[in-house]
């Protein structure tokens, strides 16, 4: 894909850039390396949240990306960081609910009241982790699971008042569970007709739709 440097102190876009794919080890990952692996914000823009694949840590700007804070540093719950890996770390905001949901090789966490001065960090697990959809409109939350055993896709009505992974409740059928579960890299909610899909992404291998049922 082509991506573009933006430098605040200007307000300007450097040149494009053609992103390359390649090894996944730890010695390919320098500090010029350390760019976002995951992003996500508020419709107005008044909310950025940032999680860079080197460090997995979490950076958030409240003006429009003018300045930025690196929150789940420790103060206020489990430190958010990761094994460095380039392609790990998933992230979802729901703007309603004012939290996001975070995954990466060092588990699963919740950021609640983000938009705040001091967010709070809820940490569910400390290996299991994969790509994350959420409902706007419920807000129910999704999580594809990878880790040991089958693979699992954990449905959460309110995860604000759950304490680990295993409070979901795992709706993936025999099949989701074997079709390459390890390379999903992408779970989106879709509303379509007034049901209710989930769509799976798999590197290399396709995709899944599922119909979520009451």
């Amino acid at each position: 894909f082509v991506y573009q440097d933006y430098t605040v102190s200007t307000d300007r876009w450097g040149d494009p850039h053609i992103s390359q794919g390649g090894p996944i080890g730890t010695d390919v990952i320098s500090d010029s390396q350390n760019t976002t692996r995951s992003s996500a914000c508020r419709a107005d823009g008044s909310l950025v949240l940032h999680q860079l694949q080197k460090t997995g840590h979490i950076y958030r700007s409240l003006d429009r990306g003018a300045t930025v804070q690196r929150i789940a540093t420790g103060s206020n719950g489990p430190e958010i960081a990761a094994t460095p890996q380039i392609r790990t770390g998933y992230m979802r905001l729901n703007e309603a609910g004012d939290y996001a949901v975070v995954s990466n090789r060092q588990g699963t966490y919740v950021i609640k009241q983000v938009g705040d001065a001091d967010p709070k960090v809820v940490q569910l697990s400390k290996t299991e982790h994969g790509p994350i959809a959420i409902d706007e409109e419920t807000g129910t939350t999704f999580i594809h699971i990878r880790g040991g055993g089958a693979i699992k896709l954990l449905m959460f009505e309110d995860i604000l008042n759950v304490d680990s992974l295993v409070d979901g409740t795992d709706i993936a059928s025999s099949e989701y569970s074997t079709h390459l579960g390890d390379q999903a890299n992408q779970l989106l909610a879709i509303k379509h007709n007034g049901k209710l899909y989930l769509i799976t992404l798999y590197q290399g291998g396709g995709f899944v739709v599922s119909e979520v049922h009451d």
